[in-house]
């Protein structure tokens, strides 16, 4: 069974090259979501990124994984099944997740991506004292994450929310380019679990 990043992989190199927002995948990828394209090639498509996501799990045979072309629907969607969250470190508690951001100013748009990876670094917490002497007390290590590696629909090289293809892109948390980051955990959905449970 494939699971919806190893999908997304290897959509990672389309490019729109039959106008913006248009290419033969991409015209696959939004038919495939029920989404409307226009009548004639090289007229301008729709944003393409909830597409993408999508697509992903739908391709994996993640039932009941909404078919949407909206960013900010997906993230209602994970915030209504209690599966969004704001705090980048509840990552490490997922096997899988999704994220994206919310335009300030105009709520109705945002982005939305696949996590394909967690950019960790161990910490120790240290502490304590007894009286007046220090007291070091070692903890276990702790994974902080501190930027997360993505797969990304209609995007750049630069981050866009509104590129001209499928890339990989490094974000840090969880503020990046601006944008104060969320996360869907898709841990439910066996296509939906890529990374090892309790790494």
């Amino acid at each position: 069974m494939m699971t919806a990043i190893e999908v997304a992989r290897g959509l990672v190199g389309i490019r729109e090259d039959q106008g913006p927002n248009r290419s033969k995948d991409i015209d696959r990828i939004v038919r495939y979501c029920h989404g409307s394209l226009p009548q004639k090639p090289h007229v301008s498509g729709l944003p393409w990124c909830a597409y993408t996501v999508c697509y992903c799990f739908g391709q994996a045979g993640a039932a009941g994984f909404p078919l949407t072309g909206s960013s900010q629907a997906l993230k209602r969607f994970f915030a209504g099944k209690g599966l969004l969250f704001t705090d980048p470190q509840e990552l490490m508690n997922c096997r899988g997740a999704v994220g994206g951001w919310t335009n300030v100013g105009d709520p109705a748009y945002g982005h939305v991506f696949l996590v394909e990876k967690r950019f960790t670094v161990a910490s120790i917490e240290v502490g304590g004292s007894i009286g007046k002497l220090p007291m070091l007390r070692k903890l276990p290590m702790l994974q902080k994450v501190l930027a997360v590696g993505t797969i990304e629909g209609n995007t750049n090289g630069q981050g866009s929310a509104n590129g001209d293809g499928c890339y990989r892109r490094k974000r840090k948390v969880p503020v990046d380019g601006g944008h104060e980051l969320w996360f869907g955990d898709v841990s439910g959905w066996i296509q939906g679990r890529w990374w090892p449970e309790g790494v």
